[in-house]
């Protein structure tokens, strides 16, 4: 999976290059630019596109939102129809309300229990999704028409830069989207994976932490774009290449928050039926290198060869089997949100591996044991916690009744 890396890499050595060569050639040219020229070369607009990219691709809604009101007042009122869809006020103002609301969420919300923040946290996760999906429906196109409709400037020889004599005068959107759309999606990807970190996280203090990073890197690159384009871009191409590095391991983490999210919601709509011969779940544990952590696939029960989970690379790659044994030894827990699977070794101490179930499959704990012919059925140390805090809690205020077989016991001591 980490294959990926190497394809982004020689991308952005080529886009590297090109911009490193148009910017040698611009300060030789006799070109000027502040005249108002309208053919330059296009360095600085392929640093500013880049900026513009990463920046979107890490906070999307934000993003796209400041871009289409920049873009909104910088032109004329007469030319402001021809804006692409983002830069309409009906577009960037909701979008900034929303980050409005949820910047007061994140202030005023430190403090208050998870059950409460959690379910908006889910809601800005769905938003996240969206926001990146017309992003790259709107401000990609946007980015691409604009490099595509910069001109080639001669030099003082009056020829184009060594070099790019075969290139047309216009890249065409054909070579500038895949190139901006492969750049956006794995900065996005990386950034999601956040989202899905402070949906998952118990303590607000974290939550604060991922996202006050966040905004302190965008702000970071959007300076550090202000002030030099060519360190911008440098920095952009930095970060591509380190989220093109991560992009297998976010990519898992974005799949596994986004389908327990959407199936939480789905499990608390309407009742699923108890799954028949295989369920679908993540692995979490004990996989190794062959699946690693949070991979999609499915657990079925093989005959005389045990209980297995089955998953594919990418969700449609090569299929990998992680065989977890007898069925004896694999105990489901019902969990707080969703059922997990647990195998442990032969002296039922340590667990070797796990695999988190769907949360649609949580009213269904005891027909999955019996179907799949599983040994033992636990409850969720969290639940084992706040039950006993709650019998201790109530035991102040009510009287519970004894326990029949305790009362036995007691008699009998009292008439030895």
């Amino acid at each position: 999976m980490r294959s990926v890396a190497p394809v982004f890499l020689w991308i952005l050595s080529f886009v590297v290059c090109l911009s490193a060569t148009l910017q040698a050639a611009e300060r030789e040219s006799g070109v000027d630019q502040s005249a108002g020229d309208v053919a330059f070369f296009p360095g600085v607009k392929i640093a500013e596109s880049a900026s513009q990219m990463t920046g979107v691709a890490i906070s999307p809604l934000l993003g796209m939102s400041l871009m289409g009101a920049w873009y909104y007042f910088s032109h004329a009122e007469a030319d402001r129809a021809a804006l692409p869809l983002f830069c309409h006020p009906f577009v960037w103002g909701p979008g900034l309300l929303i980050i409005g609301l949820c910047f007061l969420k994140d202030s005023f919300g430190t403090g208050a229990p998870a059950l409460l923040k959690k379910p908006f946290d889910v809601a800005e996760l769905f938003e996240n999704k969206l926001s990146a999906l017309l992003a790259c429906g709107s401000v990609l196109p946007f980015l691409s028409s604009e490099l595509s409709s910069v001109t080639w400037a001669t030099t003082a020889a009056g020829s184009a830069p060594i070099g790019f004599a075969a290139i047309p005068a216009n890249l065409g959107g054909w070579i500038w989207y895949p190139l901006l759309l492969g750049g956006f999606l794995v900065v996005w990807v990386v950034s999601h994976a956040i989202h899905v970190l402070i949906l998952i996280s118990p303590f607000a203090l974290v939550d604060s932490v991922l996202k006050g990073g966040r905004t302190l890197f965008l702000l970071l690159l959007v300076t550090v774009s202000a002030i030099s384009p060519a360190v911008g871009l440098l920095l952009c191409l930095a970060i591509i290449a380190v989220s093109a590095w991560l992009a297998p391991a976010c990519f898992r983490m974005a799949v596994f928050g986004g389908v327990m999210s959407a199936d939480l919601i789905r499990s608390l709509l309407w009742r699923s039926q108890a799954p028949e011969e295989t369920a679908v779940g993540f692995v979490m544990k004990g996989s190794g290198f062959e699946m690693p952590a949070r991979s999609m696939g499915r657990v079925l029960v093989d005959g005389d060869r045990g209980i297995r989970f089955e998953s594919r690379s990418w969700l449609t790659g090569r299929l990998r089997v992680l065989n977890l044994g007898d069925p004896m030894d694999v105990a489901i827990e019902r969990g707080l949100l969703f059922p997990s699977l647990s195998v442990f070794d032969r002296e039922g101490k340590r667990r070797t591996a796990s695999v988190a179930l769907l949360p649609r499959y949580r009213p269904h704990v005891e027909v999955i044991q019996r179907r799949f012919r599983l040994g033992s059925q636990q409850e969720h140390s969290v639940l084992r916690g706040l039950r006993g805090v709650w019998n201790w809690f109530a035991g102040f205020f009510t009287k519970l009744p004894a326990d029949r077989r305790t009362v036995e016991i007691f008699e009998r001591e009292r008439v030895k």
